[in-house]
């Protein structure tokens, strides 16, 4: 698998670019910081849809900073700003 930083780490709000998954086809979205990541960390998966409706799919967070998706489409993680200044974190990509 090759890993991709899709979302440079930051603390400020941003968007990861465009995630797409085509058929057949699965990908691993990660957090990654440089130290542990604060329990009120939380960045929202969405997908994107005919019509440029978005929809929420998931949250990456210190729980669950690892999500596995099979489903094709064009997704990416939104990542808000920071209520931990200095806490930069961001998202790669393994497919």
């Amino acid at each position: 698998m090759a890993q991709t930083t899709v979302l440079a780490a930051g603390d400020t709000a941003a968007n990861s670019t465009d995630i797409t998954i085509a058929s057949g086809s699965n990908v691993t979205i990660s957090l990654f910081c440089s130290v542990d990541l604060p329990l009120s960390t939380s960045l929202d998966i969405y997908l994107k849809t005919p019509g440029a409706t978005i929809m929420q799919v998931g949250d990456l967070n210190r729980l669950t900073p690892t999500v596995s998706i099979y489903s094709p489409g064009v997704y990416y993680v939104s990542r808000p700003a920071n209520s931990n200044p200095g806490v930069n974190v961001g998202v790669s990509v393994d497919s």
